[in-house]
């Protein structure tokens, strides 16, 4: 009887023919990558896209604009368009946002 001792060996045999990935990301969204290698090797052949049926679909400006509408200035976000991140009253009155 052999003994199987150690790390086991890793399979980095490419995959050939027709197959497919499938991911998941936190907000929901399922994407099937489908490959193809003898039509090409560099990436997938199709790429389909799930969404949920409660998915957001508006920008980040978009939703930014509700959530800022009961708040008082103090208290609101505004992008800052230099690196499109998030500044607080203050920061966006630094730098003339507002």
């Amino acid at each position: 009887m052999t003994e199987n001792r150690g790390r086991p060996k890793e399979n980095n045999k490419p995959l050939e023919g027709k197959y497919k990935r499938v991911y998941h990301s936190e907000d929901g969204t399922k994407m099937t990558w489908y490959y193809d290698t003898d039509r090409t090797k560099n990436g997938p052949v199709k790429v389909d896209i799930s969404y949920p049926k409660d998915y957001d679909f508006r920008t980040i400006e978009e939703k930014l604009v509700e959530e800022n509408k009961e708040l008082p200035k103090t208290k609101r976000k505004y992008i800052n368009p230099e690196n499109d991140k998030l500044v607080g009253y203050a920061r966006a009155r630094a730098l003339g946002i507002i």
